[in-house]
């Protein structure tokens, strides 16, 4: 067992990991050793979820996608913003110190940020914050495929805020150990992510393992969708008529706050008429 610090690596693809607030403004110090490439993620705002509802999985795409990085590689580093649409732009970069041990600062202070590896300054200016993505996300670690990083320290000081996560449907599909035969995978922009998955057999299920205390389920609506019951905890909460004459975007038809802020279960049945599966957003107490 560790008695600090933490470790994350990348094995037959990229890991990831983030903390459960956000930060407006903070001061974070790691000290770390590092084999491969990693990033430390600022205002994350990204879908969390597998590519795929099987085993052997990895991080589905979007999951890289809405945040911020500062990324450390062999003999580089860069910060970088990325986009909704998946688009990469390089803010700025600069030569790494090479060995496996990094000392890195970064500060934001109301517009600005400042990167300090090793105690020099390299880089500070405004961050502009990705599109579709909070001014105060959460703060992560990611590291890629074939990536090993040791974090001996991981301090941050601030004032933290509540976080919010959204899970994606194959999150649930995965936690509810579905057959393919019961839910078919879909692209459709009236996904709030643009993907999701609609019920193919009656009484099929999907099943969002999660910590927080407040929910929101997101749906389309549309004539090809009927009724489906929501369970939380082992208990129906709700049942939700998701037919319309015709098709609307996803939207939030189900939400309940005030939760322990702990682990809960969304559960999630057609009932009648096949049933439409997006995301579940996810709020943690700071």
């Amino acid at each position: 067992m560790r008695q600090r610090g933490f470790v994350l690596s990348g094995h037959s693809g990229p890991s990831l990991t983030l903390l459960r607030r956000a930060y407006a403004e903070f001061s974070l110090e790691a000290e770390m050793r590092l084999r491969g490439t990693a990033s430390l993620l600022f205002d994350y705002g990204a879908p969390l979820g597998p590519d795929r509802p099987t085993s052997d999985a990895t991080l589905h795409p979007l999951a890289n996608t809405r945040h911020i990085a500062l990324q450390l590689a062999p003999g580089r580093w860069s910060l970088l913003r990325r986009e909704a649409t998946g688009h990469t732009q390089e803010l700025a970069a600069g030569p790494l110190r090479e060995g496996p041990g990094q000392n890195v600062r970064v500060k934001r202070d109301g517009s600005r940020t400042s990167i300090r590896l090793d105690g020099r300054e390299v880089w500070s200016g405004q961050v502009p914050a990705s599109e579709d993505a909070p001014a105060d996300g959460v703060l992560g670690v990611r590291v890629e495929k074939d990536s090993h990083l040791v974090v001996e320290r991981f301090r941050i000081k601030g004032e933290p805020d509540p976080a919010r996560m959204v899970f994606l449907h194959t999150e649930a599909l995965l936690g509810a150990g579905a057959s393919p035969v019961e839910w078919g995978e879909c692209s459709d922009a009236g996904f709030r992510f643009g993907v999701g998955a609609a019920s193919r057999v009656e009484r099929a299920r999907a099943k969002w393992n999660v910590i927080g205390n407040g929910l929101r389920l997101w749906s389309p609506r549309g004539p090809g969708y009927g009724l489906i019951e929501v369970r939380l905890d082992g208990q129906v909460a709700a049942r939700i008529d998701l037919h319309s004459d015709e098709a609307a975007p996803s939207e939030p038809v189900w939400s309940v706050t005030g939760l322990a802020d702990t682990y809960h279960t969304v559960v999630l049945v057609p009932e009648a008429g096949r049933a439409p599966l997006d995301c579940l957003e996810v709020t943690t107490q700071r």
